[in-house]
């Protein structure tokens, strides 16, 4: 059996699929890996994009009729992934090619960190690979403590983690719509799990001008979510 199981929750995804399979199948750990789609009710052609993958072995697809909202999409791929480690890989986010090899050693070597994170870089273009960045700019990743976690969400977007974390401190908050990543975090690690950084940079964040922590009509109601978890926890 694998280790690691990665998983892809979407909603009309297909302006950004084509790109992520290709990172997908470059990875230097990709037969090590499984690889879970989950297509939340999408509209258009997002899981045919899919299908022909699925003649790997160690790729899935799961199609819902219904969209369970972002987190209630992530809580479903928890229970459906049957690897010990497991991680998110947004569909518009792109990596190091070495990124999930780098990520999941740095767990193997140590039995007693719960989750890893490193570095990533911020792209303001769609699609653009890791291979092609020019503009360096570097998300504001803080080495791990309970207080850099509550200034900043530093595991981001492409942690990895162990799946015993959900045994411990539970799922992602579906009544949040932003922050349930950041709330998870900061309570796995008042629970006492250990979370480490590695001083690589893994992959490539795209700034979607239509996601909700970088959409100006959305952006308030994120700012005073986070804000709300991070006084919870305080």
């Amino acid at each position: 059996m694998r280790d690691l199981g990665i998983f892809c929750s979407f909603f009309n995804a297909s302006k950004f699929l084509k790109g992520y399979l290709d990172d997908m199948v470059n990875q230097s750990i990709f037969k090590d890996t499984s690889f879970y789609f989950l297509d939340c009710a999408s509209n258009d052609d997002s899981k045919e994009i899919v299908k022909p993958y699925l003649d790997y072995k160690n790729v899935y697809l799961k199609v819902l009729d219904k969209d369970p909202s972002l987190y209630g999409g992530w809580n479903i791929c928890v229970d459906w992934i049957e690897e010990d480690i497991i991680g998110n890989w947004n569909a518009d986010d792109r990596k190091n090619r070495k990124s999930l090899q780098m990520l999941r050693n740095s767990l193997i070597e140590d039995e007693s960190f719960d989750l890893v994170y490193g570095k990533t870089i911020v792209s303001e273009k769609s699609n653009e690979k890791f291979s092609e960045i020019k503009d360096w700019k570097i998300y504001p990743c803080l080495p791990h403590s309970f207080e850099n976690l509550l200034r900043n969400n530093s595991p981001h977007c492409m942690p990895i983690w162990r799946k015993r974390i959900h045994k411990k401190s539970g799922y992602f908050d579906e009544s949040l719509k932003t922050a349930a990543d950041t709330d998870m975090w900061l309570r796995a690690c008042r629970d006492g799990s250990k979370m480490k950084m590695i001083d690589d940079i893994i992959g490539v964040y795209y700034n979607n001008p239509n996601g909700r922590s970088s959409n100006p009509e959305t952006l308030k109601e994120m700012i005073d979510e986070v804000m709300m978890v991070r006084r919870k926890f305080s």
